[in-house]
């Protein structure tokens, strides 16, 4: 059986005057064994693939997310924590799970994501670093940071991450070298992203 892939709908228009010409152009070309995924430009679907409503805002919505903690959080010492990113305050696609504390992106490409990590309670000399984790492997780590004699202090980590839409997922880590709790609120300890391309 065939499989077909529909081209997305292309507008222009032509000024003469005060006349204006609008053309819509489809274009539809078969495929051969095509697979479901998504290239950027065609959306390729096996036989019997259903494309739903929510399927498909997941491939034109723009995916934009701002998390944050929102209650504070207790850290041990030398020890790589998650942060328990609790509360959205947006999240175009519904991609953050805020009972995980992850992000799994809903369709393929590239991400831009921040982390950012704040303590109260610091002394001097005392250090830590905010890390983004993808599948439990570290993705981006930020430079160690160091009190320099102020008590509240916090660090920002920001990564172009490569993402499938499958089963990559992302958390916000963080570490210090004394048992300490993390500053919570918007603006503080947060996670968001959005994706590029």
């Amino acid at each position: 059986m065939d499989k077909f892939v529909v081209k997305s709908l292309v507008f222009s228009s032509i000024f003469f005057g005060t006349w204006v010409v609008v053309f819509l152009l489809i274009r539809a070309r078969t495929v051969t064994n095509p697979t479901t995924t998504d290239d950027g430009q065609w959306m390729y679907a096996t036989a019997g693939t259903t494309l739903t409503a929510a399927k498909w805002n997941n491939l034109v919505n723009r995916s934009v997310f701002r998390t944050y903690l929102n209650a504070s959080q207790s850290l041990s010492a030398n020890t790589r924590t998650k942060i328990n990113i609790d509360t959205k305050e947006f999240d175009t696609n519904n991609e953050f799970d805020t009972s995980s504390g992850k992000f799994t992106p809903k369709r393929a490409g590239k991400y831009s994501l921040t982390a950012s990590c704040y303590f109260g309670g610091l002394a001097a000399w005392e250090w830590w670093l905010v890390a983004i984790r993808k599948n439990w492997t570290s993705a981006t780590v930020g430079s160690y940071s160091m009190n320099w004699g102020s008590s509240y202090m916090g660090s920002t980590v920001t990564s172009i991450v490569d993402a499938n839409w499958t089963s990559d997922y992302f958390e916000s880590y963080c570490r210090i070298n004394k048992a300490i709790s993390i500053y919570p609120w918007d603006g503080y300890t947060y996670f968001e992203g959005f994706r590029v391309e």
